[in-house]
């Protein structure tokens, strides 16, 4: 009869270790004091607690625990850096641990708030001789309850932590991959998410050591248990599930008449079928970039170190017929950094021929909420929903940016997430 090995980590009641500081109160110091990482040398036992909610038992974790500090309504969490396999044996989801912080490092890593060996330079993994004395798990095992969010919810203090997003899809073009088995998959296979209740995009992330990376994507809607993490260059916020089975997507689509992310687009200067970018006047285009602020690819304008004494440039979508659809609206999303005098107005336009002809071509200027200068420059606004005519035969969006070269009117606007929809 085989014989279960002895549990290297000290199971305790939790009155024989009694935690005196928090997963926040790590967070606070980090952002007092680390350029890096910051040191725990204190003389006083520091121990805190927490909540397991990543399970490695699939392969999409690799020697790493997300810990938050409650197992329902959490404010903080942090990733553990822990050199060893096969933690989900030890520490299950919903097994409440405490870690002792004495010698210990913290600071962010890939934006993450991470606990694990000090570096001067990061953080590195705990060594695994040293493990049963700095984790110990309790006699306690929660079952978790997923904080209830939508995706423009998403913020900085949710990283780490086990989130619920309901009305969530994957984008029509990823629903024949699988979730990290392509070719072109590297690492991780990420793929976007777009919420049918505000239009807004987020990522899936599955590593390519996934047991399910081959397993091929829903194609409905649904809801999504995950935790909320960043990429591994920092540039997004990406969704991490446990088993595929966190993901319930097998309701309706709510696809948009016509969308536009830009995800597929190569970056540099936008070119797509269809599409029109048209520089009137000065050498600016429209162009596909990724950053961490952008929401995977999106495109941007900006006549910064151009030198030009006036930019006129246009981003059109392609023809778009709206005879068959009942109500339909218009939504996107704009973020800005240093506009100045710069200007972003969006128009309809009808019977575009061409670049020469779009001076007198017919357009009407739409009434819609763009990012200004009194915007927070990390945030993306949303235009809100515009109705839009159906009596008046084909339409284009057109996206005009103007500046020049002048530090007063050089600045950037960025351009994401175009949907028409069908009014609810």
């Amino acid at each position: 009869m085989k014989k279960t090995p002895p549990n290297p980590f000290h199971t305790t009641e939790p009155e024989q270790i009694t935690p005196n500081t928090s997963i926040n109160a790590v967070y606070e110091r980090v952002v007092q004091e680390a350029p890096n990482s910051v040191q725990f040398t204190e003389a006083t036992p520091l121990w805190l607690s927490g909540y397991v909610v990543s399970d490695d038992r699939a392969g999409n974790f690799y020697k790493e625990l997300y810990v938050q500090d409650q197992a329902e309504n959490s404010t903080r969490a942090l990733r553990l850096l822990l050199d060893q396999t096969s933690l989900y044996t030890q520490f299950p989801v919903g097994q409440k641990i405490t870690v002792r912080l004495n010698g210990l490092g913290a600071g962010k890593q890939n934006g993450v708030l991470s606990l694990g060996s000090y570096q001067p330079q990061g953080v590195g993994s705990i060594a695994n001789h040293l493990l049963p004395e700095i984790v110990q798990r309790t006699t306690e095992q929660a079952v978790l309850v997923p904080k209830s969010i939508i995706a423009s919810e998403v913020k900085e203090a949710m990283l780490g932590q086990w989130v619920q997003l309901e009305n969530l899809q994957l984008l029509k073009s990823e629903t024949a991959k699988t979730f990290a088995g392509e070719a072109f998959d590297r690492f991780n296979g990420e793929r976007p998410l777009r919420s049918c209740s505000d239009g807004r995009s987020l990522w899936l992330s599955s590593s390519v050591y996934a047991d399910f990376k081959s397993v091929q994507l829903p194609t409905g809607s649904g809801k999504l248990n995950a935790i909320l993490t960043r990429d591994f260059y920092d540039e997004k916020y990406v969704l991490k599930i446990n088993r595929p089975e966190d993901m319930k997507f097998t309701g309706p689509r709510c696809d948009g008449f016509f969308e536009a992310y830009f995800e597929t687009a190569y970056l540099g200067k936008f070119v797509s079928e269809g599409w029109e970018n048209i520089a009137v006047a000065g050498t600016n285009y429209w162009e596909v970039y990724e950053n961490q602020s952008s929401r995977g690819q999106s495109v941007k304008i900006s006549s910064y170190g151009s030198g030009d004494a006036k930019s006129d440039t246009w981003l059109l979508t392609p023809e778009i017929d709206l005879a068959e659809v009942a109500q339909p609206e218009l939504q996107f999303s704009t973020s800005t950094v240093y506009p100045d005098r710069s200007s972003l107005e969006v128009y309809l336009l009808w019977n575009w021929t061409s670049s020469e002809a779009l001076n007198v071509t017919p357009k009407k200027q739409l009434a819609v909420r763009i990012a200004h200068r009194g915007d927070d420059s990390s945030l993306w606004i949303s235009s809100g929903r515009v109705p839009l005519p159906t009596d008046k035969g084909p339409i284009r969006i057109g996206f005009r940016y103007q500046g020049s070269g002048k530090s007063t009117a050089d600045g950037t606007f960025e351009l994401d997430e175009i949907l028409i929809l069908n009014k609810n």
